[in-house]
């Protein structure tokens, strides 16, 4: 008999949507055409690597649902699954790091405001406001199309809405859309101040300037255990895009070889037992681990599995839709059955159940919401890298697959 914070079923829906993923790779053209071996890829295994993360984040909230429905406690009340889903946006925060602090160094600490942010807003923007809209169509539902806030807070409630997570995004209409989004687009009120940052900064991604930045870092979380009221995004979660940052340059000055060795994978799969296991260091395993992933690691394969490649490349929809898929799902049926008094087994057939749809609906949103505007700009299209074989621009595959791509 499962409980519903076993870890078994994990690893077993896990691999089921891992085929959904490799059926999707298969017989859909659009998605088989994106799996197609590509040797020239650089950092593949952190496309693969996102889809895992993103699916983290969705058994984390999954856990919490069933203690949510029973118990209205919005936790959940699992250590496993609790840190199955910080693990995820720490390793998120460190492929956003690496990615763009690569960009630095690669631009001699120079970094183009203008191109990043309009480059991100395409990225980002459309799947952020197809999300929104369904979280407010929902908040209408549940108050029968009826306003019950005043019509200033309904405008500011608009406005945050509107503000791709800068501003927050806890409530419209007197519903709280914590239950309905999961909240989980604090993290891109942290992306977007870090790549407001990054122009300003970028000029220390030269060596002896960034052993200075790091200096600094150390300095400033130190002091954070001083100054309580310190901000949070320079005494946490700044230092978690560190550990990119830092990855970046320990490629840039050691580059990977051509065909990393397959005991290398013993290395990160340490690292992440020692983490879900509790050890203290999870930051400096969780360095070690991602640096094995950019040095070409992937997992005795996993990563670079077909099912892994599609999940991948539609993490962004499966990080925002996900909790949205749990609500409907599972709220709608606990008007007819109890969903907080089911066994764990049952349970976690549901979830398994609302993984299918959500990933066969973000495969759908990847397709028509976010790949038509991941194109080149207007300036790039003007000069097209050709291939030779087709003559069309071929995009590195982490430029193209997920909002964490630089």
């Amino acid at each position: 008999m499962l409980s519903p914070t076993s870890i078994a079923p994990y690893f077993v829906i896990m691999l089921l949507l891992l085929g959904v993923g490799a059926v999707l790779g298969r017989w859909v053209p659009f998605y088989h055409n994106l799996v197609r071996p590509n040797h020239g890829a650089r950092y593949e295994t952190l496309d693969g690597l996102r889809g895992f993360l993103a699916l983290g984040v969705f058994f984390s909230h999954g856990v919490t649902h069933y203690f949510y429905l029973r118990e209205r406690l919005w936790t959940p009340s699992s250590r496993f699954y609790a840190l199955l889903g910080n693990v995820a946006v720490l390793f998120f925060f460190f492929i956003t790091g690496f990615l763009f602090w690569m960009k630095a160094i690669n631009g001699n600490g120079r970094v183009a405001p203008i191109a990043l942010y309009k480059a991100r807003f395409r990225r980002l923007a459309p799947m952020y406001f197809c999300s929104t809209l369904l979280v407010i169509a929902i908040a209408a539902c549940l108050m029968h199309f009826h306003l019950y806030s005043s019509l200033r807070n309904l405008v500011e409630e608009s406005i945050r809405a509107c503000s791709l997570g800068l501003l927050g995004f806890r409530s419209f209409n007197g519903v709280g859309t914590r239950p309905i989004n999961g909240a989980v687009t604090w993290t891109l009120r942290y992306e977007w101040l870090f790549y407001l940052a990054l122009p300003a900064i970028a000029f220390l991604a030269r060596p002896v300037r960034f052993g200075f930045l790091v200096s600094a870092l150390i300095v400033w979380r130190v002091a954070a255990n001083w100054l309580p009221h310190l901000s949070p995004f320079v005494s946490g979660v700044f230092l978690q895009f560190v550990g990119g940052m830092l990855a970046a340059h320990i490629v840039h000055h050691l580059p990977p070889p051509a065909r990393p060795p397959r005991w290398l994978s013993i290395v990160p799969v340490t690292c992440l037992i020692c983490i879900m296991a509790g050890f203290k260091g999870q930051y400096l395993f969780s360095v070690i681990a991602f640096l094995c992933f950019v040095y070409g690691d992937d997992l005795f394969g996993l990563l670079t599995a077909p099912g892994a490649k599609v999940l991948g490349a539609i993490s962004y929809s499966i990080y925002l839709l996900h909790p949205i898929v749990l609500y409907l799902v599972l709220h709608t049926l606990n008007r007819f059955l109890p969903v907080g008094a089911l066994s764990g087994d049952l349970y976690w057939l549901l979830v398994a159940a609302c993984g299918i749809l959500l990933v066969l609906l973000s495969a759908l949103t990847y397709r028509f919401v976010e790949h038509p505007f991941l194109g080149p700009s207007r300036a790039a299209k003007k000069k097209p890298d050709q291939s030779p074989s087709t003559g069309r621009h071929t995009p590195l595959a982490s430029e193209t697959t997920s909002r964490w791509s630089a």
